[in-house]
């Protein structure tokens, strides 16, 4: 149950919005598609939103839409209206007059969520008119109770006209509520245009309070609108050009006016002056008449001369001045034709003629060539009159002509000689470099060359001009105007080949280079007319040019002229050549050759001898992965510590400074069992039993028996990567038939799939011979990673492996076979 508030009343003051077809009011604001809020959830708002043209109620209408009152029951106000009014598009009030209070004449639809005064304590429906909120005489429809409708959810308000019937319904959550009244005329005094919208307030209690317009189907009021083309200028009409909106589209015009004018047209132009009504009516047969007003004023506007320029001219080739006397401008309000007058004085004040030109379009004109004005002072009185008669003020200019015309000169163009035969300069034949000037008066012509006065009169001819270019200044004077000059250039040319002679030369290398100046070639070469420059196309010579080398000598003269001759260059030196010899420490055999070292057995360190043939005396100088005992001499000792593949380079320098570099790779491998050097791994193969090889950790003592008495066995863990043996590194007979024995044994086919790869591979093995094999996969410590013992099969043994875990690097495959000795395969493993 809900006890009475009061409300407070007041008119929207211009606060409003647009929002196409709707314009909003007061706390009103569109929230997006098809929904408005007309009050948020605070005291004292009042919003409405309407629609911006008015409706016709002589026809059906329809309003679909849905209303939200909030979600406070008891303490939450005042509710939602529909309203019918006439007035304007942003009338409303506040509080318990739920937004409508006040307006008259209107049709109100109340959704009630508060009491006062009269209402029930519950929420209501109720139909009210002129903007009352009692349900007392001006009730259409009693107040009818309703379920709580403040519970926050969107309730379905639908609003039907019937105008054959006068039957008005609101159905409200499905339910309707019919009245049968005549609303044109017993609330709008017969007037059937009316603004429809929704209205919302709060007072001292509030709720958010919003609707949404689902679908409308109305005939709007036609309206007519229009703009008017006065009559201002002779020869011209007037228009009137309309715009109608409202009603049922299909509209016929009828205009009427002055002299029985008629028109079916929607616009109106070329009309006289007058008054012209139209009626519309839309494609339901309803009308609106509107009257429109043309009118007419006389021209009485005086058309007008501006920008009148006068100018300062020279005088032309006859000493008067025969181009444009000056610039002028004409307008008028009105458009159309001009006429103009021009009346000229002379310096003397006599008066030529006038000219009348007609008809001219409004713009800026210069006056016609051909007027001969003297020199002096000449007047120009221009005036305009335009086709109302309308004549404006006069305007005056002066054309002033000053005889301060400079003679007018002209050179010939730039011109090139050759030298006359047998001599380095050029006679000047005839007429041919002359100039010419007109003027006024009488010219005089004068000359100078590159800058130095040389003569006067009119020609050049036997002028001698040296060879290059010379810049030829004509000057004209009339001895009244400053004098002018033109200029133009005369290059003579050189065009005889100069002399080239070449001898040859020899020259040793130094430092890997040699270099020769043009002179050292240069045999007398010369040329007629002064200096030559010499030219190489080739003055550096490399290690890459020993022997002999032709050599072009481009001998070119002041004037660009070339000729060549070529010579012969013999550069002395030699290109070294070396190779490495890898010397163990001592002799004791290992079964490896000596670029392999055993840490813990055998030569511990290996010199590094190079030999080296080309030039002597040589320089040496060494890079590599691990540390040698020199880096610049011819053989240093390389004595390793810790297991790995060591490559050092050497680059052999000779007394030419030429150079060549040899490589050489040292495998070393650590066989040691602890640190005190007493044991060694060697990896053991029993005599007809190659499938169970194993690694034994014996005395240093006992190894020469092993590998002496076990042609299986070698030095380190069998799990080990054997170093990587090499034909031309071999120094003792022994270490090249047991590498021999290894590669022949080692013919299994192994083919790992993909290489590189991520982890997981197709390992594939052919040509094993027995009936087993072991299979291992190790590091590049030699550490092994997995093993399995396979059954050999004639067609081939395929595994699959997976190694998702190891980090990127380098892996090795090792298989030893019953009978097919033991062989390696590099895997890559990238991430």
């Amino acid at each position: 149950m809900k006890k009475s508030l009061f409300f407070f009343f007041f008119l929207f003051a211009g606060l409003f919005y647009v929002n196409g077809q709707y314009v909003t009011n007061g706390s009103a604001n569109f929230v997006g598609g098809n929904e408005y809020q007309l009050t948020p959830a605070i005291n004292g708002q009042s919003g409405s939103v309407w629609y911006q043209t008015k409706l016709n109620l002589n026809y059906n209408f329809s309003i679909s839409s849905r209303v939200y009152l909030g979600t406070k029951d008891a303490t939450g106000a005042d509710g939602i209206a529909f309203v019918l009014q006439p007035l304007s598009v942003n009338a409303g009030t506040g509080g318990g007059g739920i937004g409508y209070l006040g307006i008259t004449p209107s049709l109100d639809v109340e959704f009630d969520t508060w009491q006062n005064a009269t209402d029930p304590p519950d929420d209501h429906l109720g139909i009210n008119k002129n903007g009352s909120v009692t349900h007392d005489g001006n009730s259409l429809l009693l107040p009818f109770i309703l379920p709580n409708i403040e519970d926050g959810a969107w309730h379905p308000a639908i609003f039907d006209w019937v105008a054959a019937t006068k039957t008005f319904t609101v159905t409200f959550d499905g339910t309707p509520h019919t009245i049968v009244y005549d609303l044109i005329a017993n609330i709008f005094g017969g007037n059937p245009f009316v603004y429809w919208g929704f209205t919302a307030g709060t007072g001292a209690a509030n709720n958010d309070q919003r609707v949404r317009i689902d679908a409308v189907q109305f005939v709007e009021q036609i309206t007519i609108t229009g703009t008017v083309t006065d009559i201002h200028c002779p020869g011209t009409t007037g228009a009137v050009d309309i715009t109608v909106t409202g009603g049922i589209p299909g509209y016929t015009y009828a205009w009427t006016g002055p002299n029985s004018f008629t028109s079916p047209s929607q616009d109106i132009s070329g009309v006289p002056a007058g008054t012209y009504t139209v009626i519309v009516t839309d494609a339901s047969n309803v009308s609106e008449t509107k009257s429109f007003t043309i009118n007419e004023t006389p021209d009485v506007t005086r058309p007008t001369v501006y920008n009148c320029l006068g100018s300062t001219s020279s005088a032309g080739p006859d000493c008067r001045f025969q181009g444009s006397g000056g610039t002028f401008c004409i307008a008028d309000n009105c458009p159309g034709s001009l006429s103009l007058k021009e009346e000229y004085f002379d310096q003397n004040n006599n008066k030529f003629l006038p000219d009348l030109f007609f008809n001219l379009a409004q713009g800026c004109y210069s006056l016609g060539a051909g007027r001969g004005f003297p020199i002096g002072n000449n007047t120009v009185v221009l005036t305009v009159t335009d086709a109302s008669g309308n004549v404006s003020t006069t305007c005056s200019f002066t054309v002033v002509v000053v005889d301060d015309r400079s003679p007018v000169i002209t050179c010939p163009a730039a011109a090139s000689r050759n030298t006359d035969p047998g001599v380095c300069t050029y006679k000047v034949q005839g007429t041919e470099f002359n100039a010419t000037a007109t003027d006024c008066s009488p010219v005089t012509l004068s000359y100078t060359l590159s800058g130095a006065t040389t003569g006067s009169g009119s020609s050049l001819a036997n002028v001698i001009l040296n060879k290059g270019t010379t810049t030829v200044t004509w000057t004209a004077s009339d001895g009244i105007n400053p004098s002018v000059s033109c200029t133009f250039t005369v290059t003579v040319t050189d065009n005889e080949k100069p002399k080239a002679f070449c001898k040859n030369a020899t020259v040793t290398l130094a430092n890997g280079t040699a270099s020769i100046t043009p002179n050292d070639i240069n045999n007398g070469s010369s040329d007629n007319c002064g200096a030559v420059t010499l030219a190489l196309s080739k003055s550096t010579f490399t290690c890459a040019n020993i022997g002999s080398n032709t050599v072009t000598l481009t001998v070119t003269d002041t004037h660009g002229n070339t000729q060549t001759c070529t010579a012969n260059v013999t550069v002395l030196g030699t290109v070294p050549s070396c190779t490495i010899t890898a010397i163990p420490s001592n002799n004791v055999y290992t079964g490896g050759i000596p670029t392999n070292i055993y840490l813990g057995y055998g030569p511990q360190s290996v010199t590094l001898s190079v030999n080296a043939t080309g030039g002597s005396p040589f320089t040496y100088a060494w890079v590599g992965t691990g540390t040698l005992s020199c880096t610049i001499c011819q053989a240093p000792v390389f004595a390793p510590t810790t297991a790995g593949t060591y490559i050092f380079t050497v680059t052999v320098t000779n007394i030419n400074g030429c150079k060549t570099t040899c490589t050489i790779t040292i495998c070393v491998t650590d066989i040691r069992d602890g640190n005190d050097g007493k044991k060694v791994f060697v990896c053991h193969v029993p005599p007809g039993n190659p499938g169970n090889a194993h690694t034994l950790s014996i005395s240093v003592n006992a190894v020469p028996a092993h590998l002496s008495g076990h042609t299986g066995d070698r030095l380190g863990k069998c799990e080990q990567v054997p170093c990587t043996s090499s034909f031309s590194l071999v120094n003792n007979a022994t270490s090249r038939d047991n590498m021999i024995s290894e590669i022949m044994t080692g013919a299994i086919g192994i083919a790992v799939l993909p290489n590189p790869n991520n982890g997981q591979f197709t390992l594939q093995l052919n040509n094993l011979q027995g009936s087993f094999a072991v299979v291992s996969i190790v590091d590049a410590n030699g550490a092994t990673i997995e093993k399995k013992n396979i059954q050999v099969s004639a067609k081939g043994n395929t595994m699959l492996f997976n190694l998702g875990s190891k980090a990127s690097g380098l892996y090795y495959v090792k298989v030893v076979s019953a009978e097919g000795g033991v062989q390696t395969e590099k895997i890559v493993i990238q991430r």
